[in-house]
């Protein structure tokens, strides 16, 4: 979790310092999520397991 943290941390400063860096850091994140869900998506298919149906999407967003 600490390589995620620093991404955060990273993004948010990039941003403060310039906030024309938004749309390049969401661009980022957008490819990040991307291949994230990708994988979960590729890796449930494999193992015939919906891996999302294991997470409360209403206790992600709390």
């Amino acid at each position: 979790m600490k390589h995620l943290e620093r991404m955060i941390v990273g993004a948010a400063l990039v941003v403060s310092r310039n906030a024309d860096n938004k749309i390049m850091v969401g661009k980022k994140w957008e490819d990040f999520l991307h291949a994230f869900f990708s994988l979960v998506k590729r890796s449930g298919k494999e193992s015939k397991l919906n891996l999302l149906s294991f997470v409360s999407v209403t206790k992600l967003f709390r």
